[in-house]
């Protein structure tokens, strides 16, 4: 259906009781008319961002986590005092994105260093320290504007609570 709606490609897997189902349509490199297969790797990209909401939701009805406090309340002082306007953000704008906190993605500083060691594995820390001092995109809760920034902040609150979030996610 989406192949012929014209994505390039696409591959899924599904795992039930049942067992595993795993297909895949279209190219994986139109140029060259290469087929997509289930094996072939993908981007991640924004699917991961899917996880750590539900990872923040599961903490919430654990009650380990309000959605409505500030971030200050999960975060450690060396991660608010590089976050301006952190003071300002609950856990709730990190998660639809209404923080209006910088966005290391659009630095151009980053995207160079990213073009320049594609194989260089980022961590948060490194992240933030793109946006260290920036200011805000705009006032906390007056808006929306996808940031990726977030979920590297809800990834730190996640690890702050759970001691590593991406354990928690697998488990």
């Amino acid at each position: 259906k989406y192949t012929n709606l014209g994505i390039p490609g696409l591959a899924m897997a599904v795992y039930s009781d049942e067992g595993w189902w795993a297909s895949s349509s279209g190219y994986s490199k139109i140029e060259t008319k290469t087929l997509m297969q289930p094996c072939h790797l993908q981007y991640s990209q924004s699917v991961a961002k899917t996880y750590m909401a539900v990872a923040i939701l599961m903490l919430y009805e654990e009650g380990k986590i309000n959605l409505d406090e500030k971030i200050t309340r999960y975060l450690p002082q060396d991660v608010i005092d590089d976050v301006t306007g952190a003071d300002q953000m609950t856990v709730r704008m990190l998660l639809n994105h209404t923080s209006g906190v910088a966005e290391y993605n659009m630095k151009p500083e980053y995207v160079s260093y990213l073009l320049a060691h594609p194989l260089h594995v980022f961590t948060t820390m490194d992240y933030l320290g793109f946006i260290r001092g920036d200011e805000v995109q705009f006032a906390a809760g007056s808006k929306h504007l996808y940031t990726n920034t977030n979920y590297v902040l809800l990834a730190l609150i996640g690890d702050q609570l759970t001691g590593d979030h991406a354990k928690y996610i697998r488990d």
